[in-house]
């Protein structure tokens, strides 16, 4: 919402409507002299962010959508050629992020994780459990642009 189906909440159903006027498009949109031109998006978080397959389904089906919405604005957004990976080349996904390219690899916690480093450290640091229960989760993320058949190795430090 909205929508031409469902232009507006309802009296009793809920719905985030932010800080009036909001906060982070007036503060950081381009309209206004920010340096970032975006669009926000509030959701509902049943069927739509509560499980991976959610998240998944709605991400792909906001990338089918997208581009006709900003055709609305005049902004046109092209596809882009997708090269195969050739053999050698490699996705790593580190624990911490700004290591990582976020067009290829992010990674995710929930939970208990603290930071610990050893002389096995990859990088800086790493992620750990003291305690571990079901809803400490660790999510690594990656995007393979062409389907495949790919080795995938996993490191930690003992």
């Amino acid at each position: 919402m909205p929508s031409q189906q469902d232009p507006a909440p309802q009296v009793d159903e809920p719905y985030f409507t932010g800080a009036d006027p909001g906060y982070n498009t007036p503060r950081h949109g381009c309209a206004n002299g920010g340096h970032i031109c975006g669009v926000q998006i509030e959701t509902h978080y049943d069927g739509v962010r509560r499980t991976l397959t959610d998240r998944s389904n709605f991400a792909t089906a906001l990338a089918d959508v997208y581009p006709d919405f900003l055709a609305q604005f005049g902004i046109r957004i092209e596809p882009q050629a997708q090269t195969p990976p050739t053999p050698g080349d490699e996705i790593i996904v580190d624990n911490l992020n700004s290591f990582n390219d976020p067009a290829k690899a992010r990674f995710a916690t929930s939970g208990s994780w603290v930071d610990g480093n050893n002389s096995q450290s990859h990088g800086l640091n790493f992620r750990l459990l003291s305690n571990p229960s079901a809803k400490d989760t660790a999510e690594f993320r990656f995007h393979v642009p062409t389907p495949g058949a790919y080795a995938i190795d996993a490191w930690w430090p003992a």
